[in-house]
């Protein structure tokens, strides 16, 4: 975020550059080279960090009817990807449920403060979560 945009001008980078991050993550070096227009590539063996990198560019470019789900799809959703039964025919789609429900089990195994909210709770708070930051990202990008 803000510390890589102050490297990325630190070293001149502009359009005819090409930002190689050969530990890449999450994706935020490639990601903020990407919003100034800049070449990049990221290389990274973790798969969780490859898919989140994935999602941070590609849900930029999703409509935001796709990101609506009833609370019986996403029951389904959950049920889906715990039996490891879980496609969806939008890659994006397909990456963030997957996305959400690694970070959901995560939490659980953590601590036990989400025990109350249940998994399908906390689930659907972080899809809504994200909902929220995309609504928030498409005014900015509408504006700018």
């Amino acid at each position: 975020m803000r510390v890589v945009r102050t490297l990325i001008n630190t070293f001149k980078l502009n359009t005819n550059s090409l930002l190689l991050d050969p530990f890449n993550g999450s994706g935020t070096a490639t990601h903020e080279a990407s919003l100034m227009g800049i070449k990049s590539v990221g290389i990274d063996v973790t798969p969780m960090g490859i898919v989140l990198s994935e999602l941070k560019n590609d849900l930029l470019f999703i409509k935001e009817q796709k990101l609506n789900f009833t609370t019986k799809e996403l029951q389904d959703i959950l049920e889906a990807i715990e039996n490891r039964n879980w496609q969806h025919a939008n890659p994006t789609i397909h990456k963030l449920m997957l996305a959400i429900y690694f970070d959901t089990a995560d939490a659980f195994v953590r601590t036990s403060r989400y025990d109350r909210k249940g998994k399908i709770g906390l689930f659907i708070e972080k899809l809504n979560y994200i909902k929220d930051c995309y609504k928030k990202t498409m005014k900015i990008k509408d504006k700018y």
